[in-house]
Formats: structure tokens, sequence, C-alpha cells
């Protein structure tokens, strides 16, 4: 059975190192995790005031730093037959236009 005692900074620590490393997760997936579980503690914080000092030092995990990927919207070919289409019709107006 898991104790409030059990749930240590380094407890906390050795399980993102698993889900990122022995479950394959990505560091933002840990990131998301660590937030999740500051919360619990947060809560814990009312409920065992004793346990505080070990709480702290759970807060003080940083988030891992990670290369966010650009999100694209559009594809590149997308993106060119809009711009095909925008100069097609605004060449069409200049001919259709008073000369």
């Amino acid at each position: 059975m898991l104790r409030i005692e059990d749930l240590d900074a380094p407890m906390i620590v050795a399980f993102l190192a698993h889900i990122e490393q022995d479950r394959g997760n990505s560091a933002s997936t840990r990131n998301v995790r660590l937030p999740a579980i500051k919360a619990f503690m947060r809560y814990l914080e009312h409920k065992v005031p004793s346990a505080l000092e070990q709480i702290g030092r759970v807060h003080a995990i940083p988030t891992k730093r990670h290369d966010q990927k650009l999100t694209r919207h559009l594809a590149a070919q997308d993106s060119l037959l809009m711009l095909l289409s925008k100069l097609l019709r605004c060449t069409a107006r200049l001919r259709s236009g008073p000369i």
C-alpha cells in the first residue's frame, strides 16, 4: 500500500523518468503529468500539514525543457494553391476592369 510518506520528491522524479524512458512518453507528456501531481500535493497540504516540507520539495521539481513542434495548419501544397487562387482572381479582376 502506498503511503503519503512514500510520495517524496525522489519517487516523483523516478516516476517521471519512468514514463519518459520506459514507457516512451515525450518530455511534454512528462510536463503535463507534473502539474497534476503538484495539484494533488496542494490538496495534501491542507489534509496533512505535517508533510509540508516533503510537499515543498515536490513543488520544487522543475518542468523539463523540450523543443516544441511547430503546428502547421496548412500543408505546403494547400498554401500554394490558396495563393495561386488569389493571384488568379486578382488577375481576372484586372483584365475585366476599365482601361
